[in-house]
C-alpha cells in the first residue's frame, strides 16, 4: 500500500501541512509515524480527510467531528450515539433550509417591489419576513 509524506498528502487533497498536524495534534486523524517521526498517510487516511473535509463543510465541528469518528471506531455499542449526533445535526440543516428559504422570499419581495419605500404593504411585508426570520434565528442560538 502506497505511502503519502505530509506534503504530498497537503497537496493531493488542497490541505495545508499545518491544518494536518492540527487533526493529528487534536486526535481528529493521525497518521503512522516511522522510526524516523514523519508522518505517512495511507490510502484510508486520504479517503478519512476527504470524509473530514465533507464533514467540516457540512458544518460539523472538529469536535463533533471526532467523536464521530470515535463513535465509528469503538462499534456497534455506539449505533445509538452516531443516530443520535446526526439527527441532531440533520434537525439544525432543516432549521437553516427554512431559514433560506424566509431569506429568498424576503430578497424577492424587496427586488420585486421597488418602490418599496411609498408602499406601506410591501414594506410591512418585508418588516414581518426580517421579525420572524430573527426569532427563529435567536430560537436557534438559545
Amino acid at each position: 500500500m502506497k505511502k503519502y509524506t505530509i506534503k504530498e498528502t497537503a497537496e493531493l487533497l488542497s490541505l495545508s501541512t499545518h491544518t494536518l498536524r492540527y487533526y493529528d495534534e487534536i486526535g481528529v486523524l493521525s497518521p503512522k509515524r516511522e522510526d524516523n517521526g514523519y508522518r505517512y498517510y495511507s490510502e484510508v487516511d486520504l479517503f478519512n480527510l476527504q470524509y473530514i473535509e465533507v464533514m467540516k463543510y457540512a458544518d460539523f465541528s472538529l469536535a463533533e467531528i471526532k467523536l464521530f469518528a470515535e463513535f465509528k471506531q469503538s462499534g456497534v455499542d455506539n449505533e445509538q450515539n452516531v443516530a443520535n449526533l446526526l439527527e441532531g445535526k440533520k434537525r439544525q440543516y432543516q432549521e437553516k433550509i427554512e431559514n433560506f428559504q424566509t431569506l429568498i422570499t424576503l430578497m424577492d419581495k424587496v427586488l420585486n417591489t421597488p418602490n418599496q419605500c411609498s408602499d406601506e404593504e410591501a414594506r410591512n411585508e418585508v418588516n414581518a419576513l426580517i421579525l420572524g426570520l430573527f426569532e427563529r434565528i435567536k430560537g436557534e442560538q438559545s
